[in-house]
């Protein structure tokens, strides 16, 4: 049962991180200039994406070994979430616009819980 949270959560946080800046938490608008938070917004079409096949992969493994292996992947999928919204690529410099009030704190927060997710599916005890 804890193989299955793990991985549909890590399904539902991949597809929240992929859709959500484009739909629910959308960054600043373009306007004539394209702001890196738009980009960074995209990135996270990738981070996603990738995510979703994780809990796929997750969801269909048997061996308590790769389930953990694919966990680890997973902190450091999420983990390229968090750096590329607050250091690879970023956001607005100004702190009132859009991405930073919204959608870069909602991203961290999701790539937080999926991280600790992925710890839980690492340390957790038996197969099922």
């Amino acid at each position: 049962m804890k193989q299955k949270i793990v991985s549909v959560g890590t399904i539902f946080l991949g597809a929240l991180l992929a859709i959500g800046p484009q739909t629910l938490f959308q960054p600043c608008p373009v306007t004539e200039k394209v702001m890196k938070c738009h980009w960074s917004a995209q990135s996270l079409i990738a981070v996603g994406v990738i995510l979703v096949a994780l809990g796929l992969a997750q969801l269909l493994v048997k061996n308590d070994s790769c389930l953990k292996v694919l966990c680890f992947v997973g902190i450091v999928v999420f983990a390229s979430g968090l750096l590329l919204v607050n250091l690879l690529i970023g956001g607005c410099a100004n702190a009132e616009m859009a991405c930073n009030m919204k959608t870069f704190p909602i991203v961290n927060g999701l790539s937080a819980v999926g991280i600790l997710l992925q710890l839980g599916g690492i340390v957790r005890k038996g197969n099922k």
